[in-house]
């Protein structure tokens, strides 16, 4: 069973892929958008920071939403695993 972590882990891997082909994309077709779009590069810059600017909007709502059904409600906005750890060593002793 892969652990939730590694899951998370790999999902955001993922996600930081796809932007990243999104943004080369872009900058690789960009001669070809000028042509059919009658836009200059400027555009198309300003083009890919509106783009990636609604994204940063949505992230922050969208991860407090997340966390807040999916985690330890003991746990939500702190992140200690290595106190936890401890703790859970103390209790074994």
């Amino acid at each position: 069973m892969v652990r939730r972590g590694a899951r998370v882990i790999g999902l955001f891997g993922a996600v930081l892929a796809l932007a990243t082909a999104d943004a080369a994309t872009v900058g690789a077709i960009a001669p070809q958008l000028v042509k059919a779009l009658h836009i200059n590069f400027a555009e198309i810059g300003l083009l890919s920071t509106v783009a990636l600017l609604v994204g940063a909007v949505f992230v922050a709502p969208v991860g407090m939403l997340v966390e807040s059904r999916q985690a330890d409600p003991a746990a939500v906005g702190q992140h200690r695993p290595l106190e936890r750890g401890l703790a859970r060593e103390r209790v074994r002793r």
